[in-house]
């Protein structure tokens, strides 16, 4: 593993907690929604996801190469570029379905770095 990539996995960690810490009094897309503040935090943190993906180095995506980079990419690049257009429903579901499954398994790494 590259320097840089423990602290990207840290970086992707840390903003997965926040995503999921920021939902926990929501019940579903349409309360995200009508939470401006609270689905532009969300937002921020998928961007900052996409970007820590960005620069980790691509022996380590290889080594973990179950874990889906180029969607959390793709992502970010949709909320970023599409920003007035994002859907809440996927959102929604990027945080409840996805990004539960993903932190489990980036906790994982971390712990064999």
């Amino acid at each position: 593993m590259f320097k840089k990539d423990g602290p990207n996995v840290r970086t992707l960690l840390e903003a997965s907690y926040k995503i999921q810490n920021f939902a926990l009094h929501l019940s579903g897309p349409d309360e995200l929604f009508a939470d401006e503040r609270t689905f532009d935090a969300i937002l921020m943190n998928i961007i900052i996801m996409g970007e820590a993906v960005t620069d980790l180095s691509d022996n380590f995506k290889q080594m973990h190469s179950h874990l889906p980079w180029q969607a959390i990419r793709d992502f970010r690049n949709q909320v970023a570029h599409e920003y007035f257009s994002i859907d809440a429903e996927e959102v929604w579901q990027y945080l409840t379905n996805f990004l539960p499954q993903f932190t489990e398994h980036l906790q994982k790494i971390a712990k064999f770095k």
